[in-house]
């Protein structure tokens, strides 16, 4: 039996290039606990690029869910963050 394609062609997989490849934790941005922000917004707030926030992913230091079509971001461990860019608090 064959794999089935979605209708635009792609296969069901994410894309090497997505942040949705590395496996990142998800969250549930309905819960009003979080402090979510969307992603291009995360990165100009704080003046990295995309694929430093993909290496935050990878690193499981910044979770990242989908909500009708935008990519939604939370801090997991803000520390280690601001570590890894040299920011002292």
């Amino acid at each position: 039996m064959s794999a089935h394609k979605r209708t635009n062609g792609q296969w069901g997989t994410a894309q090497r290039h997505s942040v949705f490849a590395l496996y990142p934790r998800e969250f549930t941005p309905n819960l009003p606990h979080y402090e979510k922000i969307r992603l291009p917004e995360y990165c100009r707030l704080k003046n990295i690029s995309r694929d430093q926030a993909k290496t935050l992913i990878n690193k499981k230091w910044l979770a990242v869910t989908k909500v009708h079509g935008r990519l939604w971001v939370h801090e997991v461990c803000p520390q280690e963050i601001s570590q890894f860019f040299g920011i002292v608090p």
